[in-house]
């Protein structure tokens, strides 16, 4: 079959992709999917002609290295990508740090494949009962546990949060910062605690897109406008 554009087939792609997770964790006890198996399930629907790149790229955000991952669509002389993210650990039992930086490349690889193909990986170990065949937790048990173990924790991240989005240069770098939150964002959300505290973050990036905008530093499309409805989200 073949399809007009990269679009038509990215299309296709997310409606037909059906990747289970079928690996076991046996510390945790549950099921989860990785890389490999997204990108096993991709390639036997892609049509002659396309192909699936991925790449890697370093960056250092304060004291810290995180690996941003690019897996990119090509079809018909067109291209559509999506980026993940994952941060090394300090330290992790029995890897060597060559094996540290592939494990959390493979990390963010997964989940530019998740946000190119539409893969939900929401709901996992910290969702579901795996005690119990993977079955839903009752749903006054599903929130997640706070990340930040005292208020000053709490304090410090929001502060360093807003100190880096002050700090960006372009709107491109300002994207990325706030992608870097994300996950803890997310987290956020779950708490009553952590409400005033996101919602100043929220509001530092929409000011700091303002800021960008109005100095025109950046001319290009907005990299930001997709995540405008989720700056009223909070």
């Amino acid at each position: 079959m073949s399809y007009e554009t990269v679009f038509d087939l990215l299309h296709y792609l997310q409606k037909s992709l059906d990747v289970p997770k079928s690996r076991l964790n046996k510390f945790g006890g549950y099921n989860y999917r990785n890389c490999e198996d997204i990108l096993d399930a991709v390639k036997r629907l892609l049509p002659e002609g396309a192909t699936i790149s991925l790449s890697d790229e370093i960056k250092l955000v304060g004291e810290r290295y995180y690996i941003k991952a690019t897996a990119c669509l090509k079809y018909a002389g067109e291209c559509i990508c999506s980026d993940g993210w994952a941060r090394e650990a300090a330290d992790k039992k029995g890897m060597d740090e060559s094996q540290i930086t592939g494990a959390t490349s493979s990390y963010a690889r997964k989940y530019a494949l998740n946000g190119l193909f539409s893969i939900d990986d929401v709901q996992d170990a910290d969702g579901m009962d795996n005690r119990d065949g993977g079955k839903k937790l009752p749903k006054q048990e599903q929130k997640p546990s706070s990340d930040f173990e005292t208020p000053e924790l709490r304090q410090k991240f929001v502060d360093n949060t807003l100190k880096s989005f002050a700090e960006a240069a372009t709107k491109e770098e300002l994207a990325d910062l706030y992608e870097l939150t994300k996950a803890r964002r997310e987290a956020m959300k779950a708490h009553k605690e952590d409400e005033e505290a996101l919602k100043a973050i929220v509001d530092a990036a929409r000011l700091n897109k303002t800021r960008l905008e109005a100095a025109k530093i950046l001319k290009t499309e907005s990299y930001l406008n997709d995540e405008v409805p989720e700056f009223g989200n909070v």
